[in-house]
């Protein structure tokens, strides 16, 4: 665009003069009409760079893109913001994934699991509520110390250490179960409970906190005793 300041050639004359040209009011006029509106020349220079609005909406954003402002559309209803795949721009995307974990399809549960005295000597029962999208199943009894799945959920090792529920009853692949707490227990020992998830399973390990030896909850609950323990696990799925 050509210099539109007044030059020391020529004099200053307003609008309107018979025979010479308006020179006061010519810079302000590149960017506004005799009316006083602003923006002609802006306005029709948006459709190029660097500010490219497009068809632009209520709740649309804009972004730097090559020199240029691009527009973002605004996202479905409780979507996030992420960047795309190529690491160029952002994008709206469903929040399909646990922070942290940034994998899709991961889902969050919760469940506790209580744990009585079997009808048989050296069994146990094991009752499954689900808290929060977790898994629930009806208490099975006489789970016993000799790693066979008991109820189509259960198991319990040799030792009476480790409880399993098996794939059977899990909802989707575990991925890992978050940290285990015992909630309610009338055995009379202080115990504590870690969760692994192996393979398909859930594999529960169960500890004395006076000594941290493992410790045999079936003869934890023996005599009409229980605890209840609450887990959150993560599954895919």
């Amino acid at each position: 665009m050509a210099n539109q300041r007044i030059l020391a050639t020529e004099e200053m004359v307003g609008y309107g003069h018979a025979t010479k040209a308006d020179t006061l009011n010519r810079l302000t006029m590149v960017e506004h009409s005799e009316a006083g509106v602003h923006g002609a020349v802006a306005r029709a220079s948006m459709g190029t760079a660097p500010l490219v609005l497009g068809s632009d909406a209520d709740g649309d954003m804009y972004y730097r893109a090559s020199g240029a402002l691009a527009r973002l559309e605004k996202g479905t209803a409780l979507y996030h913001m992420r960047v795309n795949s190529a690491g160029i721009a952002p994008e709206w995307a469903a929040n399909t994934a646990i922070q942290g974990d940034a994998m899709p399809g991961r889902v969050l549960r919760i469940s506790s699991i209580l744990i009585e005295d079997g009808t048989d000597a050296a069994h146990i029962k094991a009752t499954m509520l689900n808290r929060w999208n977790g898994d629930a199943h009806a208490v099975v009894d006489n789970i016993g110390k000799d790693g066979v799945v008991t109820g189509s959920y259960w198991s319990l090792d040799a030792a009476g250490t480790q409880l399993t529920l098996v794939a059977a009853g899990i909802t989707g692949v575990p991925v890992w179960p978050l940290p285990v707490t015992v909630i309610y227990n009338t055995t009379g020992t202080a115990i504590s409970c870690f969760g692994v998830a192996s393979g398909v399973n859930i594999t529960f390990s169960f500890y004395n906190m006076a000594t941290g030896a493992p410790t045999d909850i079936a003869a934890l609950v023996d005599t009409s005793k229980q605890f209840t323990i609450v887990m959150a696990y993560i599954t895919s799925g």
